[in-house]
């Protein structure tokens, strides 16, 4: 099973490996996936950040950071790239610019989100909080770096092999090509900590929702793209 991500760290930093030719997507999925199984090894701290083996745009490395902030309790502080350090202030600059990326694969879109509907003919990125009044009409997958509470459809109209990905999956119904379901409540629990993340496939005529963790996403995912 392929591996698109390889995390290392030393006394100075935390080393992410990043393959260069898959999806960014794929990538963006699998470290939320290390780091939130992760969470109690890395502990809470702010870490140093260096990227390996694949170039990455601005957008791109902030969906990086958002990955791993969002699924940890880790503050990148310092971003290290090609033997440079970039500090704070670029950080800052980076983060505070709200125009969508446009990839021919995928869209990143920044948030908040204030729109009643997210249109997109190819995958989509969102890093905030899907509010309860958004829709998201996508060809393609869906992964929310937030919490999604709108009405998510990926896939759409009949790409059964997409999902669905979020930090916290609170909406009453998705859908992900022609198949409609309805989300069940998530029971509380006694000692509660951040949310690991939740994603729903499609998957022999079911739906399968689960935590990050207690599913082979991977596999699942391999088998689609077998049957492209």
């Amino acid at each position: 099973m392929a591996s698109y991500v390889t995390i290392k760290s030393n006394a100075s930093c935390i080393i992410l490996k990043l393959d260069r030719k898959a999806p960014i997507e794929d990538v963006l999925r699998e470290i939320c996936h290390k780091f939130a199984a992760s969470r109690k090894f890395f502990g809470k701290s702010n870490i140093v950040l260096q990227i390996e083996d694949r170039r990455l745009s601005d957008d791109e490395l902030n969906a990086v950071i958002q990955s791993v902030e969002y699924n940890s309790d880790l503050k990148v502080s310092l971003i290290r790239i090609d033997d440079k350090t970039r500090g704070k202030k670029y950080l800052e600059m980076m983060r505070s610019d709200k125009q969508d990326y446009i990839d021919s694969n995928f869209r990143i879109v920044y948030g908040p989100i204030e729109d009643k509907t997210i249109e997109s003919d190819i995958s989509l990125i969102i890093l905030g909080d899907v509010p309860e009044y958004t829709t998201i009409n996508c060809a393609g997958n869906i992964v929310v770096f937030g919490e999604l509470e709108g009405r998510a459809n990926a896939g759409n109209p009949e790409r059964n092999h997409c999902f669905v990905v979020a930090n916290n999956i609170t909406a009453d119904k998705l859908s992900i090509g022609a198949h409609e379901c309805d989300i069940p409540k998530k029971r509380k629990k006694l000692f509660s900590g951040k949310n690991n993340g939740s994603v729903i496939i499609f998957e022999k005529d079911r739906f399968i929702m689960n935590d990050f963790g207690n599913i082979d996403l991977y596999k699942h995912i391999n088998k689609r793209k077998a049957r492209r």
